[in-house]
């Protein structure tokens, strides 16, 4: 976490954000390959979302009651995983992780699975990710065959509740949702669509032109390679105008569109 901790103390405020840019103060621009986790994956003003946000807002729709929401959102969330056949959604991470260590669910691993849930126990659970090369591409194909998947879903900012998805046959005792905006859920939802739009620009022809000359690359994703500190990356990239993660349990994220010239410090290190 040290690293963490220094690599965001080293970034400006940023005044603005614009698809796959960053922007701040003194109007640098930056190429976003963090992406919020991942959560930026469509875009820091992803398409439909705002719009979605803004139509369940003006219905009154923000506070935590029961709502339509919560079923379109399982709808969506069984297009994407037709092999988990029960849903939940609870207000955070840290509820996740609380529940599961309550339940003896374990994590499947480090890296482009994110980091593991640390209580021991048979269950598996794992994170997912969008456009993972096979086998991990798809939550049902995941090493281990998890009981229980947490997917990225493709929405900025880390105020959205979190999704679980599970298998009954690992024998379903967990509790129910909690009760959340269905604001968030309607965005949510929106994210699971937009992103099965985005899957027909953004594949391996565009990824495999980006230079990744730190990083070994797995389908959109950049792991850092060994030899490389983060810190002194981190601060090389950000002088160079690319914010890399800033913790090396996350991937980096090869964004939909980038020019020649904001790429130029990767490529030259490639070269070299």
């Amino acid at each position: 976490m040290a690293g963490l901790t220094v690599a965001i103390m080293d970034m400006p405020q940023i005044r603005r954000s614009r698809e796959y840019h960053l922007y701040d103060f003194a109007g640098k621009r930056y190429l976003d390959l963090f992406l919020d986790d991942g959560r930026a994956l469509l875009g820091h003003r992803p398409p439909g979302i705002p719009l979605e946000l803004k139509n369940t807002f003006s219905k009154g729709l923000c506070a935590p009651y029961p709502s339509v929401y919560e079923q379109r959102f399982y709808r969506g969330l069984g297009v994407l995983f037709p092999e988990y056949d029960d849903f939940r959604v609870y207000r955070n991470l840290e509820r996740v992780r609380m529940i599961f260590h309550e339940h003896g669910i374990t994590g499947t691993g480090r890296g482009i699975s994110n980091p593991p849930f640390d209580s021991p126990g048979k269950n598996m659970a794992a994170f997912w990710r969008p456009f993972l090369p096979e086998p991990e591409g798809k939550a049902y194909s995941l090493p281990g065959n998890p009981g229980y998947v947490i997917p990225v879903l493709p929405c900025p900012g880390n105020f959205y509740p979190v999704p679980v998805c599970v298998k009954k046959k690992e024998g379903n005792d967990l509790p129910r949702s909690d009760s959340v905006s269905p604001a968030l859920l309607s965005a949510l939802t929106r994210s699971i669509y937009e992103l099965e739009k985005f899957s027909r620009q953004y594949n391996e022809d565009l990824w495999k032109r980006f230079p990744a000359p730190f990083w070994e690359r797995k389908g959109p994703y950049l792991l850092l390679r060994q030899g490389n500190e983060l810190p002194e990356l981190f601060r090389k990239c950000l002088g160079n105008g690319i914010l890399i993660p800033p913790d090396d349990r996350s991937p980096g994220i090869i964004p939909a569109s980038w020019t020649e010239g904001e790429v130029t410090f990767l490529q030259e290190n490639l070269e070299g």
